[in-house]
């Protein structure tokens, strides 16, 4: 990965009060001003960056900072490439969602496949969910402590992944990179397919932290997946998929952490 430094210089200038102005003509010279002192800007202090936690440090280190913003927004892609007798198929499956503290979720998703698109919205507070069916575009209640949003803060961001049962093996910091703009601390790791019930070879994990905040920055999952079997396509039928080596490519990226958003359940409810 192609590391990148963005560097911002801000410079105030102070613009001192205009001199050798031509003297009137009259015999009384004019009195001379002083020119008003330009006050000196109080710099802005710069967040020292966070010593790098270790691996077994971060899950906690992280939460606390996730907890202490109470709120972020998330954008996903995940991109899925069959190729099985000269035929390719791409899978692609985008997710926008926002969270807020303690346990609410709204956001949007879509996913095509074989000329079918589909897309739909859903909310989660609580044990609560609302998701909207993407034929008839009606929202639909549903209870349940699993929910119907695809991600949580839980699922990516915590114990859940980097904790004693993670899926992630030789997980370790291995630099520091630029994402968005701002230094963030980089730890890859190692994921085997079976570790996620699927089968094919190891995905490649890597996690960006900013050094500034230890908030999450960005994720990302790629390999070699062997999917295969059939799927829906909406009116009930069934549609045979090739089966054979997937690619896979997970790319997840955190923003607006700490701004203002207001969850709360569909019209009508």
């Amino acid at each position: 990965m192609i590391r990148k430094v963005a560097v911002l210089l801000v410079a105030v200038f102070a613009l001192l009060a205009l001199a050798c102005e031509p003297a009137a003509p009259a015999a009384e010279p004019s009195p001379t001003v002083a020119p008003t002192a330009t006050p000196t800007p109080t710099p802005t202090p710069t967040p020292t960056p966070q010593a790098a936690p270790s691996p077994e440090q971060l899950a906690a280190a992280m939460t606390a900072a996730i907890e202490k913003a109470k709120s972020f927004h998330v954008d996903m892609t995940m991109d899925t490439t069959l190729t099985s007798q000269g035929l390719t198929l791409d899978v692609p499956f985008t997710f926008k969602g926002d969270f807020q503290a303690p346990n609410s979720v709204r956001g949007a998703m879509s996913v095509a496949i074989l000329g079918f698109a589909i897309e739909t919205e859903f909310v989660q507070i609580g044990d609560k969910s609302w998701v909207k069916d993407p034929q008839t575009g009606q929202w639909q209640e549903s209870s349940g402590d699993s929910g119907v949003a695809p991600i949580t803060p839980d699922d990516i961001l915590t114990e859940t992944i980097l904790g004693e049962d993670s899926p992630v093996s030789d997980f370790q910091l291995v630099g520091t990179e630029t994402i968005d703009g701002a230094p963030a601390y980089h730890y890859s790791g190692t994921i085997k397919a079976e570790e996620l019930d699927l089968k094919g070879g190891d995905l490649k994990f890597d996690l960006f932290v900013g050094t500034k905040d230890l908030l999450p920055r960005k994720v990302t999952m790629a390999g070699k997946l062997d999917l295969g079997g059939t799927g829906g396509t909406g009116q009930g039928a069934q549609v045979p998929l090739p089966t054979g080596p997937a690619d896979f490519d997970l790319v997840m990226t955190f923003s607006n952490f700490g701004q203002a958003v207001q969850i709360t359940p569909p019209p009508g409810f």
